[in-house]
């Protein structure tokens, strides 16, 4: 039985390379602050950098109705927001990489999780990162409750290899062998530390994530 299925008693679709489309959007809400303690759920997504997190989160979220957002992603669209005073720190922040501070990283996820209504469920891609991003989340994140967290597990070697291939086509800029490594580096120190210290506090699930996209989709 896959972890989410485990969890949540819902039969899950066979594997499709093409994850479906989540065509119940959510309505718009005015703003987080409304929202009272507990009134989103959210499922943290941990794994190296390359590891298939948000292809794993693209599937779970056309299959499920969950909504995912990934840090990263919302890192980049904001370091491309010419209006943005934190575009030029962010963009040092991910060239080096290492991991932007905890203020910036929650105020963007807060945003956009107030775009959505009480209830809904919440796929958070690429975070907590450290025990800073951890101790934040528990201080200013009292309207979301983490019901999980999945980890996908991968070798550096694969996973240096998936970067170089990737950064061929992505254009983005962390993706070179020479930042993989910068941030292999900080996900070993940072991030694995706070996968343990998850261990401890929250249903956790690790999923080998070097085979197929198949055999991870089943596993998830």
């Amino acid at each position: 039985m896959s972890a989410l299925a485990s969890r949540g008693g819902t039969t899950k679709p066979p594997f499709s390379s093409h994850p479906s489309s989540n065509s119940s959007a959510a309505s718009p809400r005015p703003s987080h602050a409304e929202a009272g303690e507990g009134d989103y759920n959210v499922i943290f997504v941990l794994g190296g950098p390359g590891a298939g997190k948000g292809t794993q989160c693209g599937y779970i979220e056309g299959h499920f109705g969950l909504v995912h957002l990934s840090v990263g992603e919302l890192l980049r669209e904001e370091r491309s927001n010419p209006s943005s005073a934190n575009a030029a720190l962010i963009d040092s922040y991910l060239l080096n990489g290492q991991i932007v501070p905890v203020s910036i990283s929650l105020s963007l996820v807060s945003s956009r999780m107030s775009l959505h209504p009480p209830g809904t469920t919440f796929l958070i891609d690429g975070f907590p990162r450290s025990s800073a991003n951890l101790e934040g989340w528990s201080s200013h994140m009292r309207h979301a409750s983490v019901s999980c967290a999945l980890v996908y597990e991968c070798g550096l070697a694969e996973l240096e290899r998936r970067i170089v291939e990737r950064g061929r086509t992505s254009g983005r800029t962390d993706d070179n062998r020479e930042a993989a490594r910068k941030r292999f580096d900080t996900f070993e120190k940072q991030t694995e530390p706070v996968i343990r210290q998850l261990e401890e506090t929250t249903a956790l699930v690790r999923i080998s994530a070097e085979r197929p996209l198949g055999e991870v989709w089943e596993e998830t």
